[in-house]
């Protein structure tokens, strides 16, 4: 009994045929079973007729099995010794085109399909594709193509099926992913050679034997193409002479290396890839780092606020001006002078008090020192530049001191007094210089931070440690880049007046025009300082209660920084409006997780900077779900039709290479990319532009052959070559000459020989 049991499981792993006659008899037996239940009381008189009828159809099963597979042993060996007759390529094309028609309208792959009829084949993605099953377009015609994208959209390989010369071919990629994080797929060939027999089919599975007694199964949801349409094709080749043709004259199956250039367009998609996704994770990061950024520029908002646009604002931006240069030198600086302490300092850098006074001439800002009792209480008064020795002069003849002993009282101030006047305008030279410096420096500590994080992740993402630097720099740029426009843009805002570059007031400074846009923001900040949601824990956790006009613009200005080069694409047709939209939800999503990771990480910037990075990169997983980005799009049609041209153009392994540098290792790629999308045709602009272009280059680089170097290697080719003796009638035998050419016949023949061997003639 043990043994019939083995043979069972045997012959039900063996035959897919068999599994289904055990299948039926079981159904068949329970079913008989239950009548006999139904009709005898003893139910257990059951069981040993089903286990006797059980095992009689085990044994004549396996009895049926064993008999076929030999009856098929002696066919096959009938049928290998058969001569076919002799098949053109031309005729084994067209015994295989007459299937096309049938796949094209029975495959379920509606996206894309090439046929050997009406439209091109892409040569080089179907080699590519036929190289996975060890097989090439220079082995076998490419008769249909029904290709199907990577689920990994920078995998250099496409999916789906294949029809050719030689046989069927399919690949099907799972969604499961393996321990390594890559997609599951499987590869079915079914070629023509030795094609012997269909075993079995349905629609679901079916199977093939071969003249190795090798048998293949097909499953339905392994191909896009029906089962009874690639039954259809099987059975015709199967009548025809093509299997036993095909292994009778032994195809030449030395398909060309492409193991090295499969590598090396492995290895720039592998860079694609990682690239992006570092990118992607640093904008984020940039993100969050301008957001961190935010409370130190905030500080500088309510420290200065409208102060440039009051009486004295030309004397405030004095003393602003001061802070700024000293905190760029590395003074240790402290801005006293917002606590407006009556006889207090402005400011105090590295422990010594100043005091900054502006007025019209060095006299008047001498006396309002000393009145203010300034220099008596042991402070230095901070003036103008242009009026610093007039007043060293005027504090040593009013308080009687030499001029050494004064300018230990007087500092030299950054601007001059027309300097300071003009930097209380918007627009004006000075104001934007100081303002530029300061938002740096607000900035920096943010883009350090941002920096040194997204330093890390590219390292985590496997780029080199050299080019991880680059990008780090790269974020580090975009952090202080960003936050300082957004500093400048709103000090600029916060002038009650701009320049008037065109016309001068008497003491020598511009004149200037009233600022429409000064206070922009104060009605508004007001409204969201008022409202239920700014008064709620939520509004307070978020500092909506501390809502002030300047910080309403700096919002506005942050907005158009991360939003607005986006719609600048899209309007110019750089980026899909998907993309926009993904974009925009991602910057989103950046920016209220950096607000609020400040919250949950206590650490100054670096909550904002994480916050904001991991917020961006769960957004665009999620949306990634959805939107394909326009990015990934255009580099896979640029890699297909870089496989199409490039794998036809016969290139040598280093200028493959040279070719995979060029296009997919160019730093501009993204830029690339986005004038692909940009052209309009996409596929076109790829191989036109790109492919193209590049392929000709490098084939231009190619020495050229020169009638010289022909003549050259012909006369070597003359002088090298011998001839035995015995084609010569009129030579010894074993005599090594150089030859000459017959003039009659082209012959060979021995220098001193008088006659060509071949035709006779005699020697001139």
């Amino acid at each position: 009994m043990g043994t019939i049991v083995i043979i069972l499981i045997i012959a039900c792993v063996a035959s897919a045929k068999f599994r289904a006659k055990v299948f039926s008899f079981i159904l068949g037996a329970a079913i008989l079973g239950l009548l006999i239940y139904l009709a005898i009381d003893n139910f257990s008189t059951l069981w040993p007729i089903a286990l006797i009828g059980f095992g009689i159809f085990i044994f004549i099963s396996v009895i049926y099995s064993l008999i076929d597979d030999a009856n098929d042993k002696k066919q096959i060996e009938v049928w290998l010794g058969q001569e076919p007759p002799f098949l053109s390529s031309y005729d084994i094309e067209k015994i295989v085109a007459k299937f096309i028609t049938d796949l094209k309208n029975n495959d379920a792959n509606k996206k894309t399909k090439y046929d050997y009829n009406e439209t091109s084949i892409p040569a080089g993605r179907a080699n590519c594709f036929l190289s996975h099953f060890d097989r090439s377009i220079y082995l076998e015609e490419p008769m249909y193509y029904s290709p199907i994208r990577s689920k990994d959209k920078t995998e250099l390989r496409e999916y789906g099926f294949a029809l050719t010369s030689g046989g069927l071919y399919i690949a099907k990629q799972y969604d499961e992913k393996d321990n390594q994080e890559n997609y599951k797929f499987k590869t079915i060939e079914l070629p023509f050679a030795g094609l012997f027999k269909l075993k079995y089919c349905s629609e679901k599975e079916l199977n093939v034997k071969y003249s190795d007694n090798k048998t293949i199964t097909l499953k339905q949801d392994q191909t896009t193409v029906s089962l009874p349409t690639i039954k259809m094709i099987l059975e015709s080749v199967i009548n025809s002479s093509l299997p036993l043709c095909i292994i009778k004259n032994k195809v030449n199956d030395d398909d060309p290396d492409t193991n090295d250039y499969q590598q090396k367009l492995r290895e720039a998609d592998k860079e694609f890839k990682k690239n992006l996704s570092a990118n992607n994770i640093n904008d984020s990061a940039s993100f969050g780092g301008v957001v961190g950024a935010m409370p130190n520029l905030n500080q500088q908002f309510e420290e200065y606020g409208y102060k440039f646009g009051q009486r004295q604002g030309h004397g405030n931006i004095a003393e602003y001006a001061g802070n700024v240069v000293d905190r760029a030198t590395g003074k240790n600086v402290k801005n006293v002078g917002v606590t407006n302490k009556k006889g207090g300092a402005d400011r105090i850098v590295d422990g010594v008090k100043l005091q900054t006074k502006y007025c019209a001439s060095a006299t008047e800002t001498i006396n309002a020192g000393l009145e203010g009792e300034y220099i008596q209480n042991g402070m230095v008064l901070e003036v103008p530049r242009d009026q610093y020795n007039e007043c060293v002069k005027q504090l040593a003849n009013k308080m009687n001191i030499s001029e050494e002993e004064a300018r230990r009282h007087v500092k030299k101030g950054f601007f001059t007094y027309n300097q300071a006047l003009n930097a209380t305008k918007a627009g004006s030279i000075e104001g934007l210089a100081i303002d530029t410096l300061n938002g740096i420096i607000c900035s920096t500590a943010a883009g350090s931070v941002t920096a040194l994080l997204s330093f890390a992740v590219n390292v985590w993402n496997g780029v080199d440690t050299k080019q991880a630097l680059k990008n780090s720099l790269v974020v580090a740029a975009k952090v202080i880049g960003r936050s300082t426009m957004i500093y400048v843009v709103t000090m600029q805002l916060s002038r009650s007046t701009i320049i008037n570059p065109f016309k001068k007031t008497a003491s020598g400074a511009f004149a200037s025009v009233d600022n429409p846009l000064y206070k922009l923001g104060d009605g508004l900040a007001k409204k969201i300082k008022d409202s239920s949601i700014a008064n709620s824990s939520f509004g307070k956790h978020m500092e909506l209660d501390k809502m002030t006009g300047q910080r309403v613009v700096a919002g506005g200005v942050l907005i158009v920084l991360m939003y607005g080069p986006d719609i600048v694409r899209a309007l110019r047709g750089r980026i899909s409006p998907e993309q926009l939209f993904k974009n925009a939800a991602v910057t989103t999503a950046s920016v209220i997780g950096a607000k609020i990771g400040s919250r949950v990480i206590p650490v100054p910037i670096l909550g904002s900077v994480i916050g904001g990075a991991v917020t961006g990169f769960v957004a665009k997983k999620v949306l990634d779900t959805f939107i394909v980005d326009d990015a990934i799009e255009m580099y896979e049609i640029l890699r297909e039709e870089f496989i199409d041209v490039v794998m036809m153009s016969d290139l040598t392994k280093e200028e493959f290479s040279s070719a995979v540098g060029t296009i997919f290792e160019n730093p501009k790629l993204p830029k690339i990319l986005q004038d692909m999308y940009a052209y309009g045709n996409s596929r076109e602009y790829a191989r036109e532009f790109l492919v193209n272009v590049t392929i000709v280059d490098i084939l231009s680089r190619r020495s050229r052959i020169t009638k010289d170097m022909i003549d050259i290697a012909f006369s070597d080719m003359t002088d090298d070559i011998v001839i035995d003796s015995d084609v010569f009638s009129n030579e010894a035998p074993n005599t090594t000459q150089l030859s000459v050419f017959c003039p009659s016949c082209g012959n060979m023949y021995r220098k001193g020989a008088k006659f060509c061997n071949n035709c006779g003639s005699k020697r001139t």
